[in-house]
């Protein structure tokens, strides 16, 4: 007897440490894949934005240590790298950037190298997260090994997946996505036990808690599965309990704890989700990204992806795909919660992933959702996809192996021996077919990244001479071409100059990695040849190689090897005029009004007409337009269609004031400047040329004002005397948001405090 016991405790750990040995032989085999992503020098994809949100935070943290910032500007700051400034960590996910600038600031290291090395390690961990989470769901070691390679092996057509073509360099480089995606299963697993059985509670809020600091989107995706525990628990009860469903214990028991991880994850959140819903009006919807993200593929599309293989094995057979297609049909009819939760969560997931035309109504009834971008739920379909092929395969495995154990009772044992020998040969080749398209992609990737560091390292001098003259420049926006034109193909490497120059902390104009700000909009409107399009996005200076003919009054005044600096003459970030004509719309209904603002007088008269979200009086007089979409509108009482006529005042017979700007200047957090002004102008207004948000705080002569928007969506503080202004507008954090953080931060010191005595007790 103890000889069995002996056995099996030994038979337990070689199999646990087997495992182990092979989760970390898969971290082993992505240093080797992956080691170049160590060496980037210039990024082409999402890592340029990713890294420019690290160099902000890093540039913030020196501010904070000497005092000329607030901390709180870590997660509530106006960036203004992109679109003319925008509010983005108040939307936007932000730990991230705030602990690798941190630590580098700590540490003395490199951020670049420092960043480079971070999303490079957890990509090679990655494996190792679903390997630890399937042991969190109670899952054996050799099914965790096989979850951790499962998640490895996954390879799609750039899909935006958990798959390498996300990450690496000459794939799509969401770095942000692949953080969340390493804390995902984490909070899915803790999230599950708590639920299921009571285990866990603040792990599971940790979390999910971290999940939503590193992508929002992957947190939504995964709080949406939740609630279908209920859905799943229901389905599993017996069928004569039906009638009884909401008398349930167990299932008002679930019900219960899905509530307490949901209260309390939504508290330390709620930082987090007031900005986001509160004040979601000033968060762009934007026409300029491609339809499909919005309203992914389409029911044609995703089942030819389905049946292909495409969603999981692109470039390969089918196996992951099919495994997961009789995977969901094998959960789904098995009685156990996790089972029916899985295949659950993966159907809802594929009708989503779909699009909104069929099903977008449901997804659009969630709060926030309806802007949501659907074809991110192939990271949904991934995930859980993962743990789908591991329990159909074990199964699977499980019915071979007593098929086998039956045939071998009956059999002598050199038919056993070539028997194990054969299936370790099916296994190897299966092995073999699933990496193949994997090493390919990642020997490609390295050869294309020492290839690019060349290209660069050839450019790099040049530009480093470029970048110590515009910093020691007085610049405003610059302006390097953009994606649609020859902006395209001048590069510093690999990397186009638009992108590295926001990379390297200036502020530029035409290029939008992310389209929050709803100045994205309309700086695609800017015309290089107009000197009126110049002064209104304050571009002070052009990059440009010698084959742009650039317009006469763009001065040359610097060239570094291929690179041509020019200079315009501006007004500065701030303008003086009128706004007479005030818009009332939704936030999606103004772009092609302010297009048509664009194409006349008005900017050159400087009349910038009001943004107005609700109907208010209109004291002043204006000239009232109300929006009714994006093409018609009433005006003076009559319908009208965009183009029939232009309701805009232009400005071209205002009053004659003289308005002199004595002084101007950037200030760390805002913009300052003095102006006389001779006479009263009911209607007149100084504009900041920063995209509005309600966070900028404006002072006019030491006294707090409120400004309002403007086309095409700038800050306009009115100035309707004779006198002497002095006027001062700085970004401060929302109030609201650190009354909540600080409430956060207390309430997990608590937690912490009250685990830690409880545990020396």
């Amino acid at each position: 007897m103890a000889t069995t016991c002996a056995h099996k405790i030994s038979m337990k750990n070689i199999q646990k440490y087997l495992a182990i040995g092979g989760v970390l032989c898969i971290c082993f085999f992505n240093i080797y894949l992956h080691s170049s992503e160590i060496s980037i020098k210039g990024d082409v994809n999402d890592n340029i934005f990713q890294y420019a949100l690290v160099d902000e935070a890093k540039n913030i943290w020196h501010n904070v240590v000497a005092g000329k910032q607030s901390i709180f500007h870590l997660v509530d700051s106006s960036n203004g790298r992109w679109n003319e400034g925008f509010a983005l960590s108040n939307y936007y996910a932000h730990m991230p950037q705030a602990v690798i600038s941190g630590i580098g600031l700590v540490a003395g290291i490199d951020t670049k190298t420092l960043f480079n090395f971070v999303k490079f390690m957890i990509l090679v961990l990655l494996p190792l997260s679903f390997f630890v989470s399937s042991r969190i769901l109670g899952l054996s070691y050799t099914t965790a090994l096989v979850s951790a390679f499962v998640s490895h092996a996954i390879f799609t057509d750039g899909l935006y997946g958990i798959d390498v073509t996300s990450y690496l360099w000459r794939g799509w480089g969401l770095s942000s996505q692949l953080f969340g995606v390493f804390i995902a299963p984490f909070a899915l697993a803790y999230t599950y036990q708590f639920i299921a059985s009571k285990k866990y509670l603040w792990r599971a809020v940790i979390f999910n808690f971290l999940l939503a600091q590193n992508h929002m989107g992957i947190f939504f995706i995964l709080g949406l599965s939740y609630p279908l525990l209920l859905v799943a628990k229901a389905s599993c009860l017996d069928s004569k309990k039906i009638h009884a469903l909401f008398k349930n214990s167990e299932l008002i028991d679930l019900a219960k704890r899905m509530g307490v991880v949901g209260l309390f994850t939504g508290l330390f959140l709620s930082y987090v989700f007031a900005p986001f819903f509160l004040q979601g009006a000033y968060r762009n919807f934007s026409l300029w990204d491609p339809i499909w993200k919005f309203d992914s593929f389409g029911l044609l599309q995703t089942v030819m992806w389905v049946l292909n293989g495409d969603l999981f094995d692109f470039g390969r057979l089918p196996i992951v795909s099919y495994l997961v297609l009789f995977g969901v049909l094998y959960v789904l009819s098995q009685r156990r919660l996790f089972f029916r939760y899985l295949g659950l969560s993966y159907c809802i997931f594929l009708l989503f992933f779909i699009g909104r035309k069929p099903f977008g109504f449901i997804i659009d009834l969630v709060p926030g959702m309806s802007e949501f971008h659907l074809h991110r739920f192939i990271v949904g379909l991934h995930i859980f996809g993962v743990f789908i092929v591991v329990l159909f395969s074990v199964e699977m495995v499980k019915r071979a192996s007593q098929a086998i154990t039956r045939f071998n009772k009956k059999n002598e044992t050199h038919i056993r021996q070539v028997m194990l020998i054969f299936m370790i040969g099916i296994i190897s080749v299966i092995v073999y077919m699933l990496e193949k398209p994997i090493i390919t992609y990642s020997q490609t990737n390295k050869t294309w990244i020492n290839e690019s560091n060349v290209r660069y390292g050839a450019d790099e001098k040049e530009y480093a001479q470029l970048v110590r003259y515009l910093k020691k420049s007085n610049v405003g926006r610059v302006y390097a071409g953009r994606p649609g034109n020859w902006g395209r193909q001048f590069k510093v490497g690999d990397t186009t100059v638009y992108m590295a120059l926001s990379r390297d902390g200036f502020w530029g104009i035409a290029f939008a990695p992310e389209s929050w700000s709803p100045m994205a909009e309309y700086d695609q409107f800017f015309d290089e040849s107009d000197a009126n399009s110049y002064d209104l996005f304050n571009v002070t200076h052009v990059v440009a190689d010698e084959s742009v003919k650039m317009p006469d009054f763009a001065k040359k005044v610097e060239t570094f090897g291929k690179y041509i600096v020019y200079k315009i003459q501006t007004n500065g970030w701030f303008e003086f005029g009128t706004s007479s004509n005030v818009i009332t719309g939704g936030k999606a209904d103004f772009v092609n009004i302010t297009h048509l603002w664009m194409t006349t007088n008005g900017p050159k008269n400087k009349e910038f007409p009001q943004v107005s979200y609700t109907k208010k009086s209109n004291e002043l007089g204006k000239n009232e337009i109300d929006l009714h979409d994006k093409h018609s509108y009433t005006f003076r009482g009559k319908i009208n269609r965009l183009g029939q006529e232009n309701p805009l005042f232009d400005g071209h017979d205002k009053q004659v004031i003289s308005a002199i700007k004595k002084s101007e200047e950037k200030t760390v957090t805002g913009f300052k400047t003095v102006y006389e002004v001779d006479k009263d102008c009911p209607l007149c207004v100084v504009v900041l040329k920063q995209t509005f948000h309600p966070n900028w705080s404006v002072k006019v002569n030491g006294i707090a004002i409120d400004s309002y928007p403007v086309f095409p969506f700038y800050s306009a503080i009115p100035v309707q005397k004779a006198g002497t202004y002095t006027i001062e507008a700085e970004y401060k954090p929302n109030g609201l948001k650190i009354l909540l953080l600080t409430l956060s931060l207390v309430g997990v010191t608590i937690v912490i405090v009250k685990k830690s005595l409880i545990k020396k007790t």
